[in-house]
């Protein structure tokens, strides 16, 4: 698989799951055709049918050890016409339960490949001061690991097909 360009898609309230999205692509070394936060339901384009990039990342954080019910019907409207899709969870230093198998079969079910997944930790949203949960992450480690794994996507691709 040569990846000529990345589309980033992305449901992040607290911005966590952009950060890694984003450092997962820039990893790739490679354009980033397109970029679309879908946490604000008035910017998604529903049914987006054309993908202008031959591989699309899509990440989401988890909420209860799921894909977010806000996040669901938006992804459900996408059109993969076999496109490789990179798929990734942001999780509050708990677990990810199924999420990340969940968000699999949410890409499957649309007609995009997955060819590669990770979950990367990330500040929960219940942290507080007094009662940190994750605080401060992802930190320039996670993000450094974020990158890492695009480029591993790059180079050899083979290794997750």
């Amino acid at each position: 698989m040569d990846i000529k360009s990345v589309f980033c898609v992305f449901f992040s309230p607290t911005g966590s799951t952009q950060t890694i999205v984003q450092n997962i692509a820039q990893g790739m070394q490679t354009e980033i055709t397109d970029v679309m936060d879908c946490t604000n339901r008035s910017k998604r384009r529903e049914g987006l049918e054309a993908i202008q990039s031959n591989l699309l990342i899509i990440g989401v954080p988890v909420y209860y050890g799921r894909v977010p019910q806000e996040a669901a019907p938006f992804l459900k409207s996408l059109s993969g016409r076999g496109v490789p899709v990179v798929l990734v969870v942001t999780y509050g230093n708990r677990e990810y339960k199924d999420s990340l198998l969940e968000l699999h079969d949410i890409a499957a079910e649309q007609g995009f490949i997955p060819v590669a997944g990770g979950a990367f930790v990330a500040e929960h949203s219940y942290s507080l001061p007094s009662r940190p949960i994750a605080h401060g992450r992802p930190d320039a480690n996670d993000i450094a690991m974020a990158q890492d794994f695009g480029m591993q996507i790059r180079k050899e691709p083979e290794l997750f097909l």
